[in-house]
C-alpha cells in the first residue's frame, strides 16, 4: 500500500491509459464514467479506517490494483478469463465505494485542507440527497487521532449490495459485467467477501479471476510496497 504515493491526479491517468487499451466496448463506457465521476474519484478515500484512508485513496487503492493485476497477469496464465476481463474488474471493482462514501458538511480543518490542498485536491461537499445511516470515527474505532479520515463518512445504502451497486453504476454508462467480472467482484475479499459471511455454510466457487482480483486487492490494501 502507497500512503499516499502517487498523487490522485497520476492515478487516475494511469488508469485511463489501461481503459485505453480496452476494446471499445468496454472502452467507451468506462472512459464515459471516469470522465463524469472524475471529481468524486479525486475526492473520495477507498475506507474510513483500514486503509487509503485520504482524499484521492479511491485512486489510488485502484490503481495499485490495475498495476498488481497486470504483474500477475504475467506470472499466471490463467485460460478461464480473459486480459480483458482482469482489466474490466480491476477497475470497477470498488465503484460503489462512490456512493458510499460522502464527506461530511463540516468544515473541514486546517489540517485536513492543507493535506488536501498538498495533493492537489478540493474538498467537496456532501451530497445533501444522501442519506447517513452509520458515521465511523476514525480516533474512536483505534485508527491514527491524526490521519484525516475523521471528515468521511460512510453511508449504509440498505437493500443494494455492493456488488448490486457495481452492476447499478455500470449499466448507467452500458457497461454489461459477465459472470466472470461478476463473480471476480462477489470474492474479491475472499474470506471475507459479503457472500461468504451471510452464507457461510453454502459451497462458494471462487472463479480464477476472482482469487486473482482477491491477490491483488489483498497486497494493496494489506502490504507496503512500491510499485
Amino acid at each position: 500500500m502507497q500512503e499516499p504515493g502517487l498523487p490522485p491526479e497520476d492515478w487516475y491517468e494511469l488508469i485511463i491509459k489501461t481503459i485505453k487499451t480496452l476494446p471499445p466496448e468496454r472502452q467507451a463506457p468506462l472512459l464515459n464514467m471516469h470522465n463524469e465521476l472524475r471529481a468524486k474519484m479525486l475526492s473520495m478515500p477507498s475506507s474510513v479506517k483500514y486503509h487509503h484512508a485520504f482524499p484521492g485513496g479511491y485512486l489510488a487503492h485502484v490503481g495499485e490494483v490495475v498495476t498488481n493485476i497486470q504483474r500477475l497477469l504475467g506470472i499466471f496464465k490463467c485460460n478461464s478469463f480473459t486480459t480483458e476481463q482482469g482489466l474490466t474488474a480491476a477497475i470497477i471493482h470498488d465503484i460503489d465505494k462512490l456512493n458510499r462514501y460522502c464527506i461530511d458538511t463540516e468544515p473541514p480543518t486546517n489540517k485536513q485542507t492543507s493535506y488536501a490542498k498538498s495533493l492537489g485536491i478540493v474538498i467537496l461537499p456532501s451530497d445533501s440527497k444522501t442519506t447517513v445511516s452509520k458515521k465511523i470515527d476514525t480516533k474512536k474505532n483505534g485508527g491514527d487521532p491524526n490521519d484525516v479520515s475523521d471528515e468521511f463518512t460512510y453511508v449504509d445504502r440498505e437493500g443494494l449490495s455492493s456488488v448490486g451497486e457495481v452492476v447499478q453504476i455500470c449499466a448507467q454508462y452500458g457497461l454489461l459485467l459477465d459472470n466472470t467480472i461478476l463473480n471476480a467482484i462477489t470474492y474479491h475479499h475472499g474470506g471475507y467477501s459479503d457472500e461468504i459471511r451471510a452464507n457461510p455454510t453454502r459451497q462458494h466457487k471462487i472463479s480464477d479471476l476472482g482469487i486473482m482480483l482477491h491477490l491483488a486487492d489483498y497486497a494493496s490494501s494489506h502490504m507496503t510496497y512500491s510499485l
